[in-house]
């Protein structure tokens, strides 16, 4: 078998018909749970899980939290042909983890100090666990993929304080400093975590034959146990190389290296963009207003992510004004941004309806009532959105409480 697919190579073919330079296709699904998301590169199929809890911090650094990562490859997923089944599963698991480790920690894509809640009482511990469903070849890639979009899916969940203070026995606390704690951590909304950039991974094989070595981009089973050598090359989304590492004993020339980070570059931009589309296309939701008892109803709709340069105010009649994509009036606003909405207009919310709910409660609803359910509904249209939409909801949602503080 490895002959043969050797003699297939050296004709400028592969098994599966893809040329040289060829990538499988990627595909990322958004399971419904935050932090769960499954990555398949072909056949290759990897499931990735993000969770945290709150632990007391370390002594040397109080004021930083923990991640770490984990990799599992179950004896069920391995392909006979695999890297994982001629090698030990424990070993090659503990390699992908220490390399997705390096590149996220050492390239600073994620921050640790941004993990702390309280400095020295209480920190997040983010833990990634990452499974291989089925081993197709080209794990490295599916697992640091599957890796940075669990962290980009994932909230933060709701915490139960009791059980923190008594893991990290902290039941001697003062009544001050534990009132404190428990006020600090309420606050916490379900927000997603702070990643700075994205590092995607492209591995590239080699492989000796008659002509010497010969390169494959994204080698699949058959093809990893025949290559000599594989060399993993992570770029970001603005085209900075954040590491490279190599694995097996053919040597490369600085040439070589130098043609690898090329044709990587080249298909860093197309996993960037397949990576973004994932997260662009999720569905958003929306907010409607009932006319009985005022309740938020929350449904789904697509949006196209075009970008509009739009300026708001925080007041709820133009917060509802924006939502039906009308344009506000831009005498009274104090605040620019952003708005990534582009097809709000096929929200049912009637602008009629809304003035007549408005004059029939206006007697009974205070302002600030009716500002802490449209700060509530963004916290809930937050949960799905892209980076954009969070930042736009954010600020709108800042300045209601603003504009709050400074009535009372």
């Amino acid at each position: 078998m490895d002959t043969f697919i050797v003699s297939v190579r050296e004709y400028g073919l592969r098994l599966d018909g893809r040329t040289m330079n060829e990538y499988r296709n990627v595909k990322i699904n958004l399971n419904k749970n935050y932090g769960e998301v499954e990555v398949n590169i072909g056949r290759t199929h990897v499931l990735s899980v993000v969770k945290s809890e709150l632990v007391a911090p370390s002594q040397e650094k109080s004021s930083e939290g923990f991640i770490s990562f984990t990799v599992d490859i179950g004896p069920l997923s391995i392909n006979p042909t695999s890297h994982a089944y001629r090698h030990n599963r424990t070993t090659l698991g503990t390699e992908i983890a220490n390399y997705i480790e390096r590149i996220l920690k050492e390239t600073g894509a994620i921050d640790t100090e941004i993990l702390c809640i309280l400095s020295g009482v209480c920190v997040w511990s983010v833990k990634c666990e990452i499974h291989v469903l089925f081993d197709d070849g080209n794990l490295f890639d599916a697992c640091l993929m599957a890796t940075l979009s669990g962290l980009k899916h994932y909230r933060y969940n709701e915490i139960d304080v009791d059980s923190f203070l008594k893991k990290s026995k902290c039941e001697g606390f003062a009544e001050r400093d534990y009132q404190r704690l428990e006020n600090t951590i309420r606050k916490l909304e379900m927000i997603p975590l702070n990643v700075h950039h994205f590092p995607l991974s492209i591995s590239i094989g080699y492989i000796n034959g008659k002509e010497g070595l010969s390169y494959i981009v994204d080698p699949n089973s058959d093809e990893e146990s025949i290559s000599d050598t594989i060399i993993h090359i992570s770029i970001n989304d603005k085209k900075e190389i954040c590491g490279i590492s190599k694995f097996g004993g053919a040597k490369l020339s600085l040439n070589q290296i130098n043609f690898a980070i090329q044709i990587a570059t080249i298909h860093s931009e197309k996993l960037h963009q397949e990576f973004k589309k994932a997260f662009d296309g999720e569905y958003l939701k929306r907010i409607k207003c009932s006319d009985n008892k005022g309740k938020i109803v929350i449904d789904k709709f697509k949006t196209n992510p075009k970008i509009t340069e739009t300026e708001f105010d925080a007041n709820p009649p133009l917060i509802m004004q924006i939502l039906s994509n009308n344009e506000p009036d831009k005498s009274d606003n104090k605040v620019s941004s952003s708005i990534a909405f582009s097809n709000l207009s096929n929200m049912e919310i009637k602008n009629t309806e809304l003035d007549e709910y408005e004059t029939q409660h206006e007697s009974k609803l205070e302002k600030a009532s009716f500002s802490d359910r449209i700060c509530e509904s963004l916290e809930q249209v937050q949960l799905d959105q892209s980076v954009e939409s969070i930042e736009l909801l954010s600020a709108v949602k800042s300045n209601i409480k603003i504009k709050k503080r400074k009535k009372g």
